[in-house]
């Protein structure tokens, strides 16, 4: 008989439990270490292999958590640069936008202030030609 035996995880898990059920049914006094069962029993026992899926599990789920902290970390560097971009772009922004609110301003000056003295020149006009009238 050979020293081990391969299996698939799953064979051996299906093998583990059949002969957990066979040492089960034995009588205790019968029990021996040279048996093959028992000796199989003893060194690929279930919390064996449960522990070695845990600690897998435990492995990805490690891994996952690692990737998700350095995704928030890029994603918060991201959006670090966007705001200070969007304040430097302000910064330059602001002086253009008061510069053409003044331009605006002073041309709305210039085309109110012509009309209010062609108003005010046809006013005195007519004021004129009224006091010229009635003298």
């Amino acid at each position: 008989m050979p020293t081990f035996y391969m299996f698939s995880i799953w064979e051996a898990i299906m093998e583990i439990i059949v002969a957990s059920y066979r040492v089960s049914t034995v009588a205790l006094n019968t029990l021996r270490d040279t048996d093959n069962t028992v000796f199989f029993i003893i060194k690929n026992s279930l919390n064996t292999i449960l522990l070695a899926l845990k600690s897998s599990t435990n492995a990805i789920i490690d891994e996952s958590d690692k990737a998700r902290e350095d995704n928030m970390g890029i994603f918060l560097y991201l959006l670090i640069a966007a705001s200070c971009s969007l304040f430097l772009s302000l910064a330059f922004l602001i002086p253009v936008i008061n510069k053409i609110k003044k331009g605006k301003q002073e041309v709305l000056k210039l085309f109110t202030h012509k009309n209010v003295e062609r108003h005010i020149d046809d006013q005195l006009k007519v004021c004129r030609n009224f006091v010229s009238t009635k003298l």
